[in-house]
């Protein structure tokens, strides 16, 4: 007698992407899983705003900031459900400065002003924005980190000026800028994103060159090192502990895993399909969760059994991504002037039978 077994079939909300690629890395700790869920609870939920949002960061629960660099604001989302939410946006003083990046730390909002060759702090409290000059003219800063302390210490990287920046604050009025220029075999880096390590180590990405970069503070040295097989590097996180370090691999189509004292230091995994170009990342339990420009899709990559699975999210380019302590994600909807949010359990699962033949 013959027996034909259906699997157990795994129905994703949207449209899900599955790639098999390799085992768990050590450092990888398990994201706690979260309840199915109502079936008619929406997974994504998207809250319009007055632009196209570009970058985003997470102040708290339902709280959320971001740059509209088109309209030359910045704006706030404060969600309390799914229907009520409301939006408020500052206008940066200088005009046309292209608020590009953002960051929240000692309880001010950073960003960079591209255009404007300038690093932007608001105030909260009183809306209040203070614009601070980079030495270097044109330098075009694009992303930042900031690490808050006593003093607090903005990191910034400059697309057209080929350097690194620190803005180092121990009040709004006493503050020092200080600038690390690249070698000069890098000229021409396009430096675009910048992680910065709880020991002052910064990593940033250099994808006019096809190189992942990092910067000694205690020695001044720099490092940069080719992503294999060439390609994009674009954003990057450190995770938890230093290791290891994570980034995209916009043209390329992957992901990036820099793990140092290993094989050939670096792991790639590749998205699956053609046409994919992963954008923001944000690293979050033992998983790395990033937008794509084209699709798009916000997709996450797992680590135990390697593997991608992937959300539609309607039409147009996504820009930044981060998450809140509830495992929320949040994204920007650049193209569709939106921020969006996924939502644990990320998939509904309907389980269907197991049917036996004789």
């Amino acid at each position: 007698m013959k027996r034909l077994l259906l699997a157990l079939a795994v129905a994703l909300a949207t449209y899900g992407t599955f790639a098999m690629l390799q085992s768990q890395p050590a450092w990888v700790a398990p994201l706690q899983s979260p309840s199915v869920g109502d079936l008619n609870e929406p997974l994504v939920v998207e809250f319009p705003v007055p632009g196209n949002p570009e970058r985003v960061v997470v102040e708290g629960l339902g709280r959320v900031w971001f740059t509209l660099p088109q309209q030359n604001l910045i704006g706030r989302l404060v969600v309390t459900s799914s229907t009520d939410f409301s939006v408020e946006t500052y206008p940066v003083p200088t005009v046309n400065s292209y608020p590009y990046d953002i960051d929240w730390a000692a309880g001010a909002v950073w960003f960079t002003q591209r255009d404007a060759n300038k690093i932007g702090r608001l105030d909260p409290g009183t809306g209040f924005i203070t614009e601070y000059t980079i030495p270097t003219p044109a330098s075009s800063p694009t992303g930042i980190d900031v690490v808050a302390g006593a003093p607090t210490r903005v990191w910034f990287v400059e697309q057209d000026g080929d350097r690194l920046g620190t803005l180092v604050f121990t009040s709004t009025l006493d503050y020092e800028m200080v600038e690390m220029a690249l070698p000069p075999q890098y000229a021409g880096a396009q430096l675009q994103d910048i992680s910065v390590s709880a020991g002052g180590s910064a990593w940033f990405t250099a994808p006019g060159l096809g190189y992942l970069g990092t910067y000694n503070g205690a020695t001044g040295s720099f490092t940069l090192r080719v992503a294999p097989g060439g390609g994009e590097p674009w954003s990057v996180k450190i995770a938890p502990g230093g290791v290891p370090v994570w980034f995209t691999d916009r043209t390329g189509g992957r992901i990036g895993g820099y793990f140092p004292m290993t094989i050939g230091d670096f792991r790639m995994f590749p998205l699956p399909g053609t046409g994919r170009a992963p954008n923001d990342l944000v690293l979050m339990g033992g998983k790395v969760w990033f937008t794509e420009e084209q699709g798009p899709y916000v997709t996450v990559l797992s680590l135990s059994p390697t593997s991608f699975r992937s959300f539609g999210v309607g039409l147009g380019a996504l820009g930044g991504i981060d998450a809140d302590a509830n495992q929320h994600v949040w994204f920007a909807m650049s193209d569709a002037m939106k921020i969006g949010v996924w939502r644990p359990p990320y998939f509904h699962r309907v389980f269907l039978p197991v049917v036996q033949r004789g």
